[in-house]
Parts: structure tokens; C-alpha cells; sequence
């Protein structure tokens, strides 16, 4: 279980929401499905980057990740991942939403996993106020905007997709 809240970002929106987390802390930046084991500069445009991984580097932690190997259903090519490894991490997630799917049933998320398996390695009542300043700064400069079986807070951009899209 967790702390979640739907949220829906362009990629402009993205921008200036990066630059607020980064404006709280120093944080680090990780892809799910990495082409290659380490923090990265922004948030990629390609479609299979989401989710990524904020970590909040004054919370002590060392990433891992797990090499994947794989098919190509489509073209039976080789490919090759790395999947950032989160479970007792100290990292607040974020999901795209899907702007363009007409009628969506899942919106995009900022996630925090409170509650994780065994002793916590790290203060969860910090990590809390922390990911709870963000999200007051989302519905601060959001709208919540119904989106097919959605209703998730819209950042500006993401609210010019959606009123475009009726």
C-alpha cells in the first residue's frame, strides 16, 4: 500500500514539474525500463520510459537494478533492459497519463509505497512530508479534468491536450 495521486502532464508540464522537484531537493532521476543502469538527466519522451523514479538523495540509498533479456514480439529481435529495482527504496514514482487514449481506465500517478516488507531503511515520516509538498504543489497548479473513467489533476499543458481532444 501506498500514497497515490492521479495526475496528467505534457511534456512541457513535465518540465516545470522536474524543475519544482529539483527547485525541494537534490534528486535523482531513474527510468523503469533503462537501456542502460544509472540516473538520467530528464524525463525521456519515448513511451516505454514511464514510470520513472524520483529519489530524493537526502534519503540514503543505493540503486539496483535487474538486466533483463528478452524478445522482440514483433520483430523476434534481442533486447536488452534494465529495471530499476524499488522495493525499499526511498523514491516517489511517476506514471504518464495516456492525453491521447480516447477513453482511458487508468490515469497517471505519483506513487509513494509506504508501506514496504521489513525495517524501514530510511525516515518514512521525512519521506512523507516531503512527497506530501509535492503533491499540495500539483493541486496547487493543477485542475482536475475528467478523462474517460479518469479524473486525474491536469497541469496546464495537459489540460490544453485534453480540451483539444472533446
Amino acid at each position: 500500500m501506498g500514497h497515490q495521486t492521479a495526475v496528467a502532464l505534457n511534456a512541457d508540464d513535465e518540465q516545470v514539474f522536474l524543475a519544482f522537484l529539483r527547485g525541494t531537493a537534490d534528486v535523482a532521476v531513474y527510468r523503469s525500463w533503462s537501456p542502460e543502469p544509472k540516473e538520467v538527466d530528464e524525463l525521456s519522451p519515448d513511451t516505454s520510459a514511464s514510470p520513472f523514479y524520483f529519489h530524493n538523495k537526502a534519503f540514503p540509498w543505493t540503486p539496483a537494478f535487474e538486466h533483463v533479456m528478452s524478445t522482440d514480439r514483433v520483430t523476434g529481435q534481442a533486447i536488452s533492459y534494465y529495471r530499476l529495482i524499488d522495493a525499499q527504496a526511498p523514491v516517489m514514482s511517476y506514471s504518464r497519463h495516456p492525453l491521447r487514449a480516447p477513453d482511458p481506465h487508468v490515469a497517471g500517478r505519483l506513487y509513494w509505497r509506504k508501506d514496504i516488507s521489513g525495517p524501514p531503511s530510511y525516515d518514512r515520516e521525512r519521506f512523507a512530508a516531503w512527497y506530501s509538498k509535492v503533491v499540495r504543489w500539483v493541486r496547487h497548479n493543477a485542475v482536475k479534468v475528467p478523462h474517460g473513467h479518469t479524473e486525474p489533476w491536469c497541469l496546464p499543458g495537459a489540460r490544453r491536450v485534453l480540451s483539444h481532444a472533446r
